[in-house]
């Protein structure tokens, strides 16, 4: 996150339209909402944290959790009953069209730093939620472009995703300054500060 992400566009009615393209390529109705989790499978990214709070939503026919960059395989250690409306697609180059097809990413990491994910969520009309912890919440400031929760809590977790996916208007302010604050990060823009930060001390 110190050199910047690569915006996909800086123009948020072109981001619409890629939006509604991505959902219809994977077939998904504008009527669903998708919340994604992008990363390893791993207690300290919040991962299964996450699946526990997704419990409540397990009925919800038009709500679908997506695991972009792990399998069902990895893990099959933990026994865990997965109801159907969580899909798990694998590892994933680029997940940019995941991005851009989600009303939320949802990482309530216990520690991490500024954190790409939430960047580049954030730049395609997402909702970042992440735990109210130091490093994502340099970005993301709760009720503004995001929301936090307590890392660890499965309630806060479920509260934060369901207060997003239930509200319409709130969703769309939130995915709207979401945007806006990554342009922020745009890689060129941060490797200009960062060579005009290095010229100022030699």
């Amino acid at each position: 996150s110190a050199a910047g992400i690569q915006i996909i566009t800086s123009n948020y009615e072109y981001l619409k339209q890629l939006r509604l393209n991505a959902r219809l390529e994977f077939g998904i109705s504008t009527n669903e909402r998708v919340v994604i989790y992008v990363g390893r499978p791993v207690k300290r990214k919040g991962f299964f944290d996450l699946l526990s709070a997704w419990d409540v939503f397990k009925h919800c026919s038009n709500y679908r959790l997506l695991i972009v960059g792990s399998t069902v395989s990895d893990i099959a250690n933990a026994r865990i009953s997965l109801p159907q409306n969580i899909n798990f697609v694998g590892y994933i180059d680029s997940p940019d069209k995941y991005y851009l097809l989600s009303d939320v990413l949802c990482i309530p990491s216990y520690h991490e730093g500024l954190g790409y994910c939430y960047l580049e969520a954030a730049s395609a009309g997402s909702v970042p939620i992440c735990a109210s912890i130091p490093g994502p919440t340099d970005f993301i400031k709760n009720g503004y472009n995001g929301l936090t929760c307590k890392a660890g809590d499965i309630q806060s977790i479920s509260n934060a995703i369901s207060l997003i996916l239930s509200n319409d208007q709130l969703r769309d302010e939130l995915a709207t300054n979401a945007f806006y604050s990554s342009l922020e990060y745009d890689s060129k823009k941060i490797a200009s500060k960062v060579l005009g930060h290095i010229e100022s001390i030699l």
